[in-house]
């Protein structure tokens, strides 16, 4: 019994020491290829990025597509697909400058350019004065790391929905009022089940639901007199 307890420690001491020697490596890198994360990755683009927000073009002080007030020296950007609140992290490949950026808006609307960044941002980036610049966009977290998107999140975000209806030109009159105050609105063709086109109008696109309710309330408020009850539906 004793040599058994004794053989016990020795083989626990053996082991003790050996994780002792073997030395402690960070993982500073992120697999995306591991079989955890096939479906997730980082969403990568290039392309031209440009900036407003500057004296006298009117967005200063608009709401933006996710209801916030437009600030053109806060680091935010305006993008056309990508959810509400995706931090993004641009590199100016001209010259190697770099800032992170969270999606609040949509845009750009001029063909050929891929984001729409703000004053501050652009200012950062030294592309305030040329107007425009090529740039890589990736989504990140807010130290500038690669931040993967699951397949849902990228494909699949979250919208407020504010009406429904067969024919298009009944949307109109809502849209407009809605747009007076926010910016994002939508209208998309759906097939019901029973083959009929339905039309709905929406507006923001975000990353998660909490940002989607926060809108949807504000949107509630605004449009009681209509009696619309806005609320958070998956975009698809």
């Amino acid at each position: 019994m004793r040599w058994h307890r004794e053989r016990f420690l020795i083989l626990l001491l053996i082991g003790f020491l050996n994780a002792c020697s073997t030395p402690f490596v960070p993982n500073n890198s992120y697999d995306f290829k591991s079989a955890d994360n096939q479906k997730m990755s980082p969403y990568l683009e290039e392309g031209i990025a440009s900036w407003y927000g500057g004296d006298g073009d009117g967005f200063g002080g608009l709401r933006t597509a996710n209801g916030e007030i437009y600030n053109p020296d806060q680091m935010t950007c305006a993008h056309k697909i990508l959810p509400l609140g995706t931090t993004l992290k641009v590199t100016n490949l001209e010259n190697d400058r770099s800032v992170i950026v969270r999606v609040n808006d949509r845009g750009p609307y001029v063909d050929g350019r891929i984001i729409d960044l703000s004053r501050r941002a652009a200012t950062l980036l030294d592309i305030r004065l040329k107007g425009t610049a090529k740039v890589r966009i990736i989504s990140s977290d807010l130290s500038g790391r690669p931040q993967p998107m699951s397949v849902l999140d990228a494909t699949n975000p979250f919208t407020v929905q504010l009406m429904a209806a067969e024919n298009r030109e009944d949307l109109k009159e809502l849209r407009q009022i809605v747009d007076r105050s926010n910016r994002g609105s939508y209208v998309e063709e759906f097939i019901d089940r029973n083959s009929k086109v339905v039309y709905r109008l929406r507006i923001g696109l975000f990353r998660d639901r909490e940002s989607a309710q926060s809108l949807a309330t504000n949107l509630k408020k605004m449009l009681r007199d209509q009696g619309i009850t806005p609320y958070v539906t998956r975009m698809r």
